[in-house]
């Protein structure tokens, strides 16, 4: 596992029941502190993976509401990363969270089913 420095793009090919979608993913870091250069990811965004290590609604409530400013009403998934350094115990149950553990390889793919199956409510 390397952490990201900056931005980092990945062009993910998924086959789905509509056919086949391309998914331009941008890895912004999480540092906050060059948060307004993000902005420009997200115009035309379709929708969006907020990922974090741990869940600070208050983080992911101004998360959205910035993206919303810039990509509009946009379908939201919300994933928990690093799910392998916690006890299952200690993983609170919420159906609008998905936990993974990309060190794992835990989990990868659910984040995107579940934006895919948003997105059809957009177009």
């Amino acid at each position: 596992y390397i952490a990201t420095v900056g931005v980092e793009r990945h062009a993910i090919n998924y086959e789905t029941p509509y056919g086949e979608i391309d998914f331009d993913m941008w890895d912004c870091a999480g540092v906050e502190d060059f948060g307004g250069l993000r902005d420009g990811y997200y115009i035309k965004a379709d929708g969006v993976i907020i990922m974090v290590d741990i869940i600070d609604w208050d983080y992911i409530n101004n998360k959205k509401e910035r993206i919303k400013k810039v990509a509009g009403d946009i379908p939201f998934v919300i994933v928990r990363n690093k799910s392998d350094l916690r006890s299952l115990s200690d993983l609170h149950v919420n159906e609008d969270i998905i936990d993974i553990s990309v060190k794992k390889k835990y989990n990868l793919v659910k984040p995107f089913s579940r934006l895919i199956d948003e997105l059809p409510r957009i177009y």
